[in-house]
């Protein structure tokens, strides 16, 4: 209701606005409405977290997985060929995100279980509006490999990814702090969105299942208005 909004938050009320937004495009392309979705955030342990899920819950949307890690993610969506080039070995992964007007650089460990954990204290959230931006970059990424923890090895793996992320400096910057066997072994994507995509993959096949709709609540009445859900289930 528009008189309650006046009690949220600004920064609540503008995520809200962005979602409302997505949400009716998803809809118009789909015919008819959702009432799920799949969070993906660069840092999941900022006020920012906490105010889209409640802009969420405004739009009475529900979130099918918890919400995830944008650079877990793109490990994660890269998990298949890093396990397939290193026989399955636990494995140290530097993933950095770097576009033309911000970076971000996170540590991770991926197990032959297949699990990808970020490393306490060394997940780093958006870098935006440095300059020079490279200079920045370089300078993180320095500080990252002098202050490893001591049960933590250098990195074997690294993940780029983001529209320039495969561009010469910055290949040339990882190569001058940490090797260049670790650049010339590095899995590039120029794209940031497949992690997106793996996350909504598997928000999929977590729904895809024949009791999602007796185990997952939606909110009140979405079900009753969608198509996409199981007619004769009854909601109370």
């Amino acid at each position: 209701m528009p008189a309650l909004d006046t009690c949220r938050h600004p920064d609540v009320l503008v995520l809200k606005t962005m979602f409302s937004a997505l949400n009716t495009a998803v809809e118009s392309y789909l015919g008819t409405n959702i009432c799920f979705v799949a969070l993906v955030l660069d840092d999941i342990k900022s006020k920012t977290e906490r105010s889209a899920q409640e802009g969420l819950q405004m739009l009475g949307l529900q979130q099918v997985l918890g919400t995830t890690q944008t650079g877990r993610a793109e490990v994660r969506a890269h998990m298949s060929s890093i396990r397939n080039a290193t026989g399955g070995v636990a494995q140290v992964v530097l993933a950095v995100d770097y576009s033309a007007r911000w970076f971000n650089t996170g540590m991770y460990t991926l197990d032959g279980n297949r699990l990808v954990d970020p490393v306490l204290g060394f997940v780093d959230g958006l870098t935006i509006g440095t300059e020079p931006q490279l200079k920045a970059f370089e300078t993180a990424l320095r500080n990252l490999s002098r202050n490893l923890p001591l049960n933590l090895r250098s990195p074997d793996q690294l993940l780029l990814y983001g529209d320039t992320a495969g561009d010469p400096e910055i290949l040339d910057i990882v190569d001058s702090v940490s090797g260049s066997e670790l650049r010339s072994n590095a899995y590039v994507s120029r794209s940031a969105f497949r992690g997106v995509a793996h996350v909504a993959q598997g928000a999929f096949e977590e729904m895809d299942t024949v009791d999602f709709e007796m185990t997952e609540p939606a909110s009140f009445g979405c079900r009753w208005r969608s198509r996409l859900y199981d007619q004769e289930q009854v909601e109370l």
